[in-house]
């Protein structure tokens, strides 16, 4: 399917099979943070896509702020159901991995695209049978 790519000064923004693709490049600021939330959100509700795939393996370590707004972005998932976001290191997968669990939210790391991607588009049978169990 044809893919149409936004270009913003942080990143870029694609609609594929299935998902919003959002390659981040450059989070200088808490505003530039937030204009992308923003705009990730409003690609969302336009596209009607509800899972993202976040690359953030070109990005600079962005400072604890933002990485908590991402984290509580993550979290209300107002616009979304499942992230999957693509990192480099392995601490960075564990850890991502972990607090997803810990927060119980469909977010989980990887390092290839092609394993986010198989991630992403699984049906959602074994979450929602969890969710049951322990809520």
């Amino acid at each position: 399917s044809e893919s149409h790519e936004s270009s913003f000064p942080w990143g870029t923004l694609s609609s594929r099979d299935g998902y919003l693709l959002v390659r981040l490049h450059s989070l200088p600021s808490e505003e530039v943070a937030q204009d992308a939330l923003r705009r990730i959100d409003a690609a969302l509700v336009v596209s009607g896509l509800r899972r993202v795939m976040l690359d953030s393996q070109d990005l600079p370590a962005p400072i604890d702020a933002i990485n908590r707004m991402y984290w509580d972005w993550a979290e209300a998932g107002k616009h979304h159901d499942r992230l999957a976001i693509l990192v480099h290191s392995d601490m960075k997968r564990v850890q991502g991995n972990m607090s997803a669990v810990a927060k119980r939210i469909q977010l989980r790391s990887f390092h290839s695209q092609d394993e986010a991607e198989q991630w992403l588009n699984t049906r959602d049978r074994a979450s929602s049978r969890r969710r049951e169990i322990t809520g």
